[in-house]
C-alpha cells in the first residue's frame, strides 16, 4: 500500500452515510456503508457523480454497434470496416494487423510530468497510439461484428459470444440461427426475442425461457405452442391465455397477420401483471435481472455477482466491484470500469481491459495486462505508464507519484473526461440509455457525429411484398436483395442479405419494413431502465378473467390473495409510476400465474 491509498483509506475512514450532491447534474444520493465497504476494498475515494451520470459517463465512451465501411488500415492500406467512422483522424489498423507483432505501442511511450494534468498527457497519448477496427476475437466470417468473441458467419452483431449464424443482435451468447435478438442466451431459431433464454423456434417472444414455438407473448416458462399470452408456466397450447386444441392453434398460426400481431402484443405489454424485479435465486439483492447473486444493490443484468453495487450488464461472476459496465466472468475489485473482464482483478477507472488482466489504472484498450497506469493499446505488458516501460520498483515509485498528484488534483477516481471519447454522443450505448438531440448534447459537452454514409442515396427504392413466399422464386429474391429498402419508420436505407432472406423464407416471416437499427431501437425499448423507484404492489386480491383484449390473467390462477384491499408490500422497481402495467409484489405475482 502506497501513500496515496494510505491517504485515500484514512479519508474513507472518517466517512458516514451521508447525502451526496452530484458534481454533475446537482442532484443528490445516498452513500450508504456498505458503499464505503466496498470502497475501502478498492481503495478509491467517494465517487463525485451520481450512478445515472456516472453511467452516462462512461457509456459515451462505448460504441458497441456503430460499423463503417470507407476506413482504410493505416497500416496496411486494405480496406476495413470500423467502429471509427472514416472522418475519424484516430489511427485505426486492422484488428490482425494490430494484434501482431509487426508494430510496438511502446514506441509511443512518453514521460510522465508532475506539472501537468494526468488527462492532459492520456489524452495526447489517446491520439497518437493505433485502435483495432473492431473489438472482435477468434471469430470467422464475421467482419461486421464488434464486441464479439467465438462468433461464425455473423452479421451486425455486437457484445457476442459463441454465435453461429445470427444476423442484427446485441448481447447475444451461445445461440444459432437468431435475428434481431438482444439479451439472449442459447437459442435456436429466434426472431425477435428480449431477454430470452434456452428458446427455439420463438418469435417475437418477452422475458422468457426454456420455451419452444411460442410467439408474440410474454414472461413465459417452459411453454410450447403459446400465441399472444403472458405469465404463462408449463404450459402447451395456448392463445390469448385461453387453452386450446392442437388444431385450433395450426389453424391460427396459418392465417396470423404480423403488424396486427405485434400491435396486440403491445396491447398485452400495457395491460399485463408484471413481478417488481426479475431477481431469481439471489440473497438481498436490489434491482432487476439478476441471477444467483448476493449483498447487490442497484445492479441490472447481473449473473453471479457478489457484493456489487450499481453495476450493470456483467457476466458471470463479478465481486466486489462498483460503477462496472460489462465486466465480469472472475472479476473482482473493479470500479468506476466499462469491459473489463476474463479472470481480471483490480481495474480503476478502465476501458476495455481483458482477459487476465490486473492491477490496470486508467488504461484504454488492453489486453491481457497486468500493472499498466495510462497505457493505451498495450498487449501482454506490465510495468507501464503511459506505454512507456519501467521496471518493477520504478513502476511503483512513480504511479504513488501520480496517484498523490491526481488526489491533489482532485482527478484520481474519476473517470476519463467526456472529451476524450472517440465517439459522438449518437454513436454511443449513452444515446441508447439516455437519448438526446443533437442540441442537447453540444450543450452538455458531449461530441455529436454527423458522419452518415447513407445520406447522398436518393433511391430508387424496393418495396418488399408481404408475402414472403414470393421469394422463394428466385428472380424475385435477386430483386430484393439487389434492391436498396426504405425504413418506414426514419426514412433511411437498408438491404437484406442472402442469409438473412434465408432465415425469413425458413421462419415464414415477411421482409422487415424498419432497418435494422431501427429494429435494434425499438427492441431496446422492451429492457427496463436502469433505475429504480420506490413502490406499493398495486394488487387489490382480484384476478380479472382473460380476454382477447390482451388481459393477461386467468380464471385459471393459482391462487387468491388474502389480503383486504390492496396488498401493503412496498418495493424498488424498474418500472415508473406512470407506466400502465400493474406491478406486483413476489408472492402476488406468483399467485397471478397460470
Amino acid at each position: 500500500m502506497d501513500r496515496a491509498d494510505q491517504q485515500i483509506l484514512e479519508q474513507l475512514n472518517k466517512e458516514v452515510s451521508h447525502e451526496r450532491k452530484c458534481g454533475v447534474c446537482g442532484g443528490k444520493w445516498r452513500i450508504e456503508e456498505q458503499d464505503l465497504d466496498i470502497l475501502r476494498k478498492i481503495i478509491v475515494p467517494v465517487p463525485d457523480e451520481c450512478p445515472e451520470c456516472n453511467l452516462r459517463h462512461r457509456m459515451v465512451f462505448r460504441n458497441e454497434a456503430n460499423m463503417y465501411s470507407g476506413r482504410k488500415c493505416e497500416a496496411t492500406g486494405q480496406s476495413i470496416i470500423s467502429v471509427y467512422s472514416p472522418d475519424k483522424k484516430y489511427k485505426v489498423y486492422d484488428k490482425k494487423y494490430w494484434y501482431s507483432d509487426d508494430w510496438n505501442p511502446l514506441d509511443y511511450g512518453q514521460e510522465y510530468d508532475s506539472k501537468r494534468s494526468f488527462f492532459d498527457q492520456l489524452s495526447e497519448l489517446m491520439w497518437k497510439v493505433p485502435y483495432p477496427n473492431l473489438l472482435s476475437t477468434n471469430s470467422e466470417n464475421s467482419d461486421y461484428a464488434s464486441h464479439a468473441v467465438n462468433c461464425s458467419n455473423c452479421y451486425c452483431v455486437a457484445m457476442s459470444l459463441n454465435n453461429e449464424d445470427c444476423y442484427y443482435g446485441r448481447v447475444v451468447w451461445h445461440s444459432k440461427n437468431c435475428v434481431d435478438c438482444r439479451n439472449v442466451d442459447r437459442c435456436i431459431d429466434c426472431y425477435w426475442n428480449v431477454k430470452g433464454i434456452n428458446n427455439n423456434y420463438c418469435i417475437y417472444l418477452i422475458n422468457s425461457k426454456d420455451c419452444f414455438d411460442c410467439h408474440f407473448s410474454i414472461n413465459l416458462t417452459n411453454c410450447q405452442y403459446c400465441i399472444l399470452s403472458s405469465n404463462l408456466k408449463n404450459k402447451s397450447y395456448y392463445i390469448y391465455n385461453q387453452p386450446v386444441s392442437r388444431e385450433e392453434f395450426v389453424r391460427y398460426k396459418q392465417r396470423w397477420d404480423f403488424r396486427e400481431h405485434i400491435a396486440e402484443l403491445e396491447k398485452i405489454r400495457v395491460k399485463n401483471i408484471v413481478r417488481f424485479a426479475d431477481v431469481t435465486n439471489c440473497e438481498n439483492c436490489v434491482g432487476n435481472e439478476i441471477i444467483d447473486s448476493k449483498d447487490c444493490y442497484h445492479c441490472f443484468g447481473v449473473d453471479g455477482a457478489n457484493n456489487c453495487r450499481y453495476c450493470i450488464d456483467t457476466a458471470r461472476t463479478i465481486t466486489d466491484s462498483y460503477y462496472v459496465t460489462g465486466g465480469g466472468v472472475n472479476g473482482s475489485l473493479q470500479y468506476n470500469s466499462s469491459g473489463v473482464g476474463v479472470d481480471s482483478g483490480r481495474a480503476i477507472c478502465c476501458n476495455v481491459v481483458y482477459p487476465n488482466s490486473n492491477e490496470n489504472y486508467y488504461s484504454y484498450i488492453c489486453f491481457s495486462t497486468k500493472n499498466t497506469f495510462g497505457c493505451v493499446s498495450l498487449r501482454q505488458k506490465q510495468y507501464c505508464v503511459l506505454n512507456k516501460q519501467y521496471s518493477k520498483n520504478d513502476y511503483f515509485a512513480l504511479i504513488e507519484k501520480i496517484k498523490l498528484d491526481m488526489l491533489a488534483r482532485g482527478e484520481y477516481g474519476n473517470y476519463f473526461p467526456v472529451p476524450m471519447s472517440h465517439f459522438g454522443y449518437n454513436e454511443t450505448v449513452a444515446q441508447e440509455i439516455y437519448p438526446m438531440t443533437r442540441e442537447q448534447a453540444l450543450a452538455q459537452g458531449y461530441k455529436w457525429s454527423d458522419y452518415d454514409a447513407s445520406s447522398g442515396y436518393s433511391g430508387p427504392w424496393y418495396k418488399p411484398a408481404d408475402d414472403i413466399n414470393v421469394y422463394t422464386n428466385e428472380a424475385k429474391a435477386r430483386e430484393l436483395l439487389g434492391g436498396v429498402l426504405r425504413c418506414e419508420v426514419t426514412g433511411r436505407p437498408y438491404k437484406i442479405v442472402a442469409p438473412e432472406l434465408a432465415f425469413y423464407l425458413k421462419m415464414g416471416i415477411p421482409v422487415p419494413r424498419k432497418s435494422p437499427d431501427q429494429r435494434m431501437t425499438e427492441s431496446r425499448a422492451w429492457r427496463n431502465p436502469y433505475y429504480l423507484w420506490h413502490r406499493q404492489c398495486m394488487c387489490t386480491g382480484k384476478f380479472p378473467i382473460s380476454t382477447h383484449s390482451g388481459t393477461s390473467n386467468s380464471q385459471f390462477s393459482n391462487g387468491r390473495c388474502e389480503h383486504e384491499g390492496r396488498c401493503k408490500n412496498m418495493f424498488e422497481t424498474t418500472y415508473a409510476p406512470e407506466r400502465t402495467e400493474k406491478v406486483y409484489c413476489e408472492e402476488c405475482y406468483q399467485k397471478s400465474i397460470l
